[in-house]
């Protein structure tokens, strides 16, 4: 049975694929902390630990294991389907094995409840040791496989692993711009989790020597994969300045780095004209909550980029751009687009960390009344 005292730990799992999926379960950890500062917090992921630290509650312990594969990437944009297979393979032959183990693990630390983002393993362990479960997604692994599937045993087994977890999962918290994700049996819809940053242009202006007139770009990428001629076209107009944020690496005396313990990201993306990114839900959200126009590389074999796509432009400008275009460096048109068009007036409706802290709370102890600040 679940533990309901007040050492039981809330057991969160974050998938290792985008820094997306962890910045979204940070700030959901951190509303969490702030209304119940009493529960001690677990984080179990193979996220970077210098991604982490600053974004966690204090007092959150993390334990560094990969219980899921995402997807396997060439470089940002671009799957390696054949490896993606092969390791799915792998972690479906280990599943069993994998769900035991977790399951002593949550009996051994008196888990409150386990919370998924969105690995399915820890989902089935959650249930076999009778522990409250909660899946945080705009989409599951299974939906995405479906659409790399070629039909062979190994994509067949994994979808329908994946798929049967989530099906016995307590409750989706389902973000925006998802599908209806229908084989969960309790679903609710919450809004955006992201928080505005700071406008500190003048600081950064300071930081990269530049007059304050020039258009700032930032290329929001793990790692920027362009090089020799593509940087040369891209960083070509005079009047656009394009900057990456550490620990992305920079190879062009026109292109500038902002190291990341000198200014959050989102106060980054508050501070920049414009972002030029893959449309994930992460970076689409920092843009829709600071008001910042997006050019977004079409990623045409990833089923989610086309609910982003198309929901995104009700509240920020955007402009799309193919992959070969971006691959040569042929940024600068899209980004002259963007940052002269008249901005949507639709306001996102935010606030959905606090939302779904307190849902998390509310699964976990049913006949509990809501924190007086969030209005369930």
């Amino acid at each position: 049975m679940p533990a309901t005292g007040q050492s039981a730990p809330l057991v969160w799992y974050i998938t290792a694929h985008g820094f997306g999926h962890a910045a979204r379960s940070c700030d959901i950890l951190s509303a969490f902390h702030s209304l119940h500062p009493e529960i001690p917090l677990r984080v179990v992921t193979a996220v970077p630990h210098w991604f982490l630290e600053e974004r966690l509650p204090p007092g959150t312990t993390v334990e560094v294991r990969s219980l899921d594969v995402g997807m396997v990437q060439r470089d940002p944009l671009r799957v390696d389907r054949s490896a993606t297979r092969e390791r799915l393979a792998e972690l479906a032959g280990a599943w069993d094995e994998l769900v035991a183990e977790e399951r002593r693990y949550l009996t051994r630390i008196g888990a409150g409840a386990v919370v998924c983002d969105i690995p399915a393993i820890p989902l089935d362990a959650a249930k076999s040791a009778g522990v409250p479960s909660v899946a945080v997604a705009n989409f599951t692994w299974d939906w995405i496989y479906e659409a790399y599937s070629d039909g062979s045993p190994a994509w067949r087994e994994a979808i329908a692993r994946f798929h049967e977890a989530y099906a016995a999962t307590g409750l989706l918290l389902r973000l925006p711009f998802a599908p209806p994700m229908e084989h969960f049996l309790r679903r609710i819809d919450i809004p955006l989790v992201a928080s505005p940053g700071r406008n500190r242009r003048d600081q950064l202006d300071a930081m990269l020597g530049l007059p304050g007139d020039a258009r700032l770009v930032l290329l929001a990428f793990s790692t920027l994969p362009l090089e020799g001629e593509a940087l040369n076209v891209m960083t070509s107009d005079p009047d656009i300045r394009y900057l990456v944020a550490e620990p992305a690496p920079v190879a062009h005396p026109r292109l500038r780095a902002i190291p990341r313990r000198a200014m959050r990201f989102a106060d980054l993306v508050a501070s920049v004209d414009a972002v030029v990114s893959k449309a994930g839900f992460g970076i689409v959200s920092d843009c829709i909550v600071n008001r910042k126009p997006l050019v977004a590389v079409r990623r045409a074999d990833f089923p989610e980029s086309a609910y982003l796509e198309a929901q995104a432009p009700q509240f920020i400008p955007c402009a799309f751009i193919d992959e070969e275009d971006f691959f040569r460096g042929r940024i600068a048109p899209a980004v002259r687009e963007v940052t002269a068009a008249v901005p949507p007036s639709r306001p996102a409706e935010v606030g959905g960390a606090a939302l779904a802290a307190e849902w998390i709370r509310k699964e976990w102890y049913p006949g509990g009344a809501p924190h007086p600040g969030v209005d369930l």
